[in-house]
């Protein structure tokens, strides 16, 4: 009796120890297929909601700059058919007699060569005749000629100056990505900071017969140098974008702030006289090189017009900033009128995210060289923004800001902060919204284009 007792008793015991395994293996098995349930909603989650910060091919990059640059033109090409504030540049093609017959390429050109780009190509055409147009790059004008091998066509020199913008920005984006992986050894950092270059506030700009894209390849390939400790070359390309633009005298900046500090550590004995001269004498040079291409055009001005004109007998007899001065009203706090307002407000979309990226950077550019030359350089485009120029020509300038696109990828990237994050995203598409409304009214040939 004790034994079977003790037999069913086991029996018992071996039962239960079988139900437990069995339950246990059940419970495993259960939660093995909800785990995998949970991985493949997550999957699928993600493949149905892609985020478009989480990037890290150059194919995207590529993709982005032609639906950016098509939106653009395309939109210019819509509005222009629909009204048109300004008929200039039809008066223009009027008055320049043009062999092309085709329908189809009269539009683009009456809807992509508006404001500025008129000057250029008249410039491309005869060249400078007016004192106004010595504000403008004759250099982007000899190139747009060359390419046409002189062409006296306006809408073929028109057309060629926009598919040569085209081009260059492709070279700027490039050597923009390629300066970023340098610098932060970073792919996805990269790519990124590309995105937010290719739908900057200066938008269709880069895309018609401006000079801003030849000016930002410039500063992006001597950007590019220069992080590469190929300084000589950098200044090479800085003078070539000031060909293009008069504001690439600013990049003298990072030869002249570190010369400034090696003086400084001269004062203090930290250096030897022979290297700080060495230091000086290489960056001096540079210095002058950047500069050359504007006052050599000064000197031509002043060849062209003096002794007849008035500013030939001032203290300096510069014709660019008696120019920007006497046309267009530029001077220190003299675009600060009630009128102007609204401009000030559509620079907003440059200046929020310049002084976003000035404060997210401060603690980097302490530490870094190149980023504390960099944020000097935007701390002083921002203040001539806000108290000498137009102000909405920020917009335009931006497409030469590395530091403002490197901190939103950044910021971006970190994810440390959901507040940060939200903002970078607002920016972001801020920018896209704006830069399709600008595509519009330029093709209207309306404000603030």
């Amino acid at each position: 009796m004790k034994k079977t007792l003790s037999m069913q008793t086991s029996g018992k015991t071996m039962t239960d120890q079988f139900l437990l395994r069995k339950r246990k293996s059940m419970t495993n098995l259960r939660n093995s297929e909800n785990k995998g349930e949970e991985e493949k909603s997550k999957k699928s989650s993600n493949k149905k909601i892609p985020n478009l910060f989480d990037i890290n091919s150059k194919k995207t990059c590529v993709l982005l700059f032609v639906l950016s640059t098509v939106s653009y033109l395309g939109i210019a090409i819509i509005t222009s058919g629909l009204s048109v504030f300004d008929h200039t540049a039809a008066l223009y093609l009027s008055q320049h007699a043009s062999h092309i017959q085709v329908p189809l390429l009269k539009r683009f050109f009456e809807a992509w060569t508006r404001w500025d780009a008129i000057y250029f190509v008249d410039m491309s055409l005869q060249k400078r005749l007016f004192e106004q147009q010595w504000a403008f790059s004759d250099v982007w004008s000899a190139l747009i000629r060359s390419v046409c091998f002189g062409s006296q066509d306006v809408i073929i020199l028109g057309l060629t100056a926009c598919f040569l913008a085209i081009g260059l920005h492709a070279i700027a984006a490039l050597a923009f990505y390629y300066t970023t992986n340098a610098v932060f050894s970073d792919k996805q950092m990269s790519v990124l900071s590309v995105v937010f270059y290719l739908f900057s506030p200066a938008g269709i700009f880069m895309s018609v017969g401006y000079a801003e894209s030849a000016f930002a390849a410039c500063s992006f390939l001597g950007l590019l140098c220069y992080v590469q400790k190929r300084q000589t070359l950098a200044a090479g390309f800085w003078s070539l974008s000031t060909l293009f633009r008069s504001n690439g005298l600013f990049w003298s900046l990072l030869f002249v702030l570190p010369t400034v500090e090696i003086c400084l550590s001269l004062v203090k004995r930290k250096i030897e006289f022979s290297k700080f001269f060495k230091i000086a004498f290489m960056n001096g040079c540079r210095c002058i090189g950047i500069a050359f291409p504007f006052f050599y055009g000064q000197f031509q001005a002043y060849k062209t017009f003096c002794p007849r004109a008035s500013w030939c007998l001032s203290y300096l007899p510069l014709i660019y900033p008696i120019i920007q001065r006497k046309y267009w009203d530029v001077g220190f706090l003299r675009y600060w009128t009630p009128n102007n307002i609204p401009n000030f407000f559509l620079a907003c979309i440059t200046v929020i995210p310049l002084i976003f990226s000035l404060w997210y950077s401060l603690s980097t550019a302490s530490k870094d060289t190149t980023m504390r030359y960099l944020f000097i350089l935007s701390l002083f485009y921002l203040y001539l923004g806000l108290f000498q120029m137009h102000t909405q020509v920020l917009n335009r300038l931006s497409s030469s800001f590395p530091l403002l696109y490197w901190t939103l990828a950044h910021a971006q990237l970190q994810r440390k902060s959901l507040h940060v994050q939200k903002l970078t995203k607002i920016i972001f598409f801020s920018w896209v919204l704006y830069t399709l409304i600008q595509a519009g009214l330029y093709g209207s040939f309306l404000p603030p284009a």
